[in-house]
């Protein structure tokens, strides 16, 4: 198979090695604000670094085990993206606790980065993410889409596509698609938290089925995150496209009555 029909999504994580996870630990949360994410004693401590992971090991511990090592012997190397503004603030930040700046280089194409090492020694970046050229808006898209894990491979066209687009981009703005609801459940006053669960789902589908206003915002909501192929697509099938939106957001609504943020008066 040809590997472009397969396109990586991205880094999803970057592995490191310390002999001293406490060590690291002050470092990546401490020093650089990562979340720790988990963490075991004397094998690993793993940070939240935007859409990826930074993976912190024992190499020691890690290289002793039989299934998934991730031991190895000397220095690595991780570079994190920071915005062209903020690469100064960085370096007093850096400066400020006692962490030398080993390099600070300007690139041929504009880009610059600062170089530093963590306390195991290994070499830590903070690149322009113009370094490497700009990710393209549609490869952006994909990346942050929520994995909906469906057999596509049989499927029709219409179909793969409400798997493979509608449905990921719709878990995705979830929360905006209940704040949108909600809001339109306050606009006529409908008394919502009063009624029982049967009335409540008649109107949500009645809403969902009669206001056109709210439909066109939702598929708003959609449609800013398709990617260009995904866009010409919509514009040949609008109609069956906005009727399989239409019924994702009634499920998706009715399957969540309760989290919708309603005031009490709603």
């Amino acid at each position: 198979m040809n590997p472009s029909a397969l396109p990586l999504q991205g880094v999803l994580e970057t592995g490191l090695y310390a002999d001293d996870l406490d060590a690291a630990e002050s470092f990546y949360h401490g020093v650089l604000g990562l979340d720790v994410l988990f963490r075991e004693e004397g094998r690993h401590v793993f940070f939240r670094c935007g859409t990826g992971v930074v993976l912190v090991f024992d190499p020691a511990a890690t290289r002793a085990e039989e299934h998934l090592p991730h031991g190895t012997e000397g220095a690595g190397h991780a570079a994190f993206a920071v915005r062209h503004d903020d690469l100064d603030a960085w370096k007093e930040h850096l400066t400020a606790h006692g962490i030398a700046i080993e390099e600070d280089k300007t690139w041929p194409n504009g880009g610059r980065s600062l170089y530093v090492r963590d306390p195991a020694g290994n070499s830590i970046e903070f690149a322009t993410p113009a370094l490497w050229g700009e990710p393209a808006r549609d490869d952006r898209l994909r990346q942050i889409r929520p994995a909906v894990p469906v057999d596509t491979h049989d499927q029709r066209p219409m179909e793969r596509f409400q798997s493979r687009t509608l449905r990921p981009i719709c878990k995705l703005q979830n929360p905006l698609i209940l704040t949108t609801v909600a809001r339109y459940l306050q606009k006529y006053n409908t008394g919502f938290r009063q009624m029982d669960r049967a009335d409540q789902q008649a109107k949500v589908r009645n809403l969902l089925k009669e206001d056109r206003r709210l439909k066109r915002t939702l598929v708003g909501l959609v449609a800013g995150h398709f990617t260009e192929d995904e866009y010409a697509f919509y514009l040949d099938h609008q109609r069956e496209v906005r009727r399989r939106l239409t019924a994702l957001f009634t499920q998706r609504v009715l399957d969540q009555l309760d989290a919708l943020p309603l005031d009490g008066a709603a």
